[in-house]
């Protein structure tokens, strides 16, 4: 069973125990069986409220739909009011402050050392160091727990710490002369370690000389997981460091990830482009120009449009983040969209929202009820949302599935919108591309 969408997580969370016997969570990490669209390398992402990451008495197994949406769009928000906390700061510290990482990431079953061992790691856009914990931790309280046994770089042949003075980046020193990570994020979670090469293995691709984060000391509520997979566009970053194997390019057709472009195929010319924007304020996130956003071919009045495309510095923008949930408006934008929508729509019927779910709009439906399409416009292309993409399913009502942001002017799209589309993030070509069949997962 390979779990596609948060909507689909949420309605198979709180059944049985025999649920989680039907499921095949190996199938799901590996993506076996999910096309390749021209990528060199593939493996299978399952979401953090996946059955497969929630067996064996997780808090969360048996709590109902609307405590888990709850749930998300809180972590959403905290994470987004992090983002743009850190866009305001500046990072000049060798401790650098990451957004929220407990969102909505994916999480991927990715191998580490030689001999490969496995770990479960969150898939972050927002982030780009790739680090794990490793044994041993600097005491018996320094590492928090994890699903999987630390990484013991004892055992790899292929393991090597990065001596001080080695890296420009360097700013710290480990008593054994070692060069040192710290990484921070904005709930107070933290990694400190070791920077090590060393070989990564992704699907059936083997990475060597990989940068990564050897952690002997973590703080906070990693869940499920043993770290991070840095995707973010610079140079500690997975496309960067994996560029002559990769030629700088990932893509995403959730619930799957590929690496690499094919260059037997024609798989490139499949898709719409749009340019991505290297922010200097913050340089591992990808920022697009946002053109508009249309309900039912009207085209919407949005304050935050820019009618130029944004420059290398500017503040606010658009930013796609794979640990979003929902995408993000600032308020007035949210209003405009969330109105225009009510009045295209008819034979619907207001009603409240699930009790502490955290939305706003939500309706009841029927068969006669008419729904209209929101369509995102970039710069170069556009695409149409489906109703999945668009709505919220609960029990009794659908829900407009976006989120005002009432500070700030940045807009985030986020996974729930994005779901089943194939992106590609070409950091070479400084590209965005979408698959031109349209929805294919």
């Amino acid at each position: 069973v390979l779990c596609s969408s948060a909507a689909y997580e949420y309605n198979h969370f709180h059944g049985s125990d025999k649920s989680h016997e039907m499921l095949d969570c190996d199938k799901a990490f590996a993506g076996k069986g999910r096309p390749s669209y021209g990528g060199t390398a593939h493996t299978g992402l399952v979401h953090p409220y996946s059955p497969c990451l929630l067996k064996g008495g997780a808090p969360r197994e048996h709590r109902s739909m609307r405590e888990l949406a709850a749930e998300i769009l809180r972590k959403d928000k905290e994470r987004v009011q992090r983002i743009l906390s850190s866009l305001a700061t500046s990072s000049s510290t060798s401790a650098r402050t990451n957004a929220s990482y407990e969102s909505s990431e994916y999480i991927a079953k990715v191998g580490i050392g030689t001999p490969a061992s496995y770990f479960l790691l969150l898939m972050d856009t927002g982030t780009s160091l790739t680090w794990t914990q490793c044994f041993p931790c600097e005491n018996a309280t320094a590492c928090f727990p994890q699903p999987t046994p630390l990484f013991d770089p004892s055992t790899s042949s292929s393991y090597s710490a990065i001596p001080c003075g080695s890296q420009e980046f360097c700013a710290d020193c480990s008593p054994d002369s070692f060069c040192m990570f710290s990484e921070t994020y904005g709930d107070g979670s933290t990694a400190v370690g070791d920077y090590a090469n060393e070989t990564l293995t992704i699907g059936d691709a083997a990475i060597q000389n990989f940068m990564i984060g050897c952690a002997h000391a973590g703080h906070g509520i990693f869940d499920n997981v043993d770290g991070i997979i840095g995707l973010g566009w610079d140079i500690e970053g997975m496309p960067s460091q994996s560029a002559a194997f990769f030629q700088g390019a990932f893509a995403y057709c959730l619930p799957a990830i590929l690496f690499g472009i094919d260059d037997n195929s024609n798989a490139t010319a499949d898709f719409f482009y749009t340019p991505m924007i290297k922010n200097i304020n913050h340089p591992s996130y990808y920022d697009v120009w946002l053109r508009g956003i249309r309900v039912d071919g009207a085209p919407l009045p949005l304050a935050s449009i820019s009618p130029t495309r944004p420059t290398l510095t500017d503040i606010g923008g658009t930013i796609i983040d794979s640990g979003t949930a929902l995408t993000h408006l600032p308020e007035v934008d949210y209003n405009t969209l969330r109105d225009a929508f009510v009045t295209a729509s008819s034979n619907i019927t207001s009603a409240s929202p699930p009790p502490d779910s955290g939305y706003d709009t939500c309706f009841q439906v029927n068969d006669d009820s008419v729904i209209p399409f929101v369509e995102i416009q970039f710069e170069g292309f556009s695409f149409t949302l489906t109703h999945d993409n668009t709505l919220k399913y609960f029990d009794q009502v659908v829900c407009l599935a976006f989120v005002a942001e009432p500070t700030g002017n940045l807009t985030i799209i986020g996974n729930f919108q994005l779901n089943g589309y194939l992106f590609m993030f070409d950091t070479i070509g400084e590209r965005l591309g979408i698959h031109s069949s349209g929805k294919l997962c």
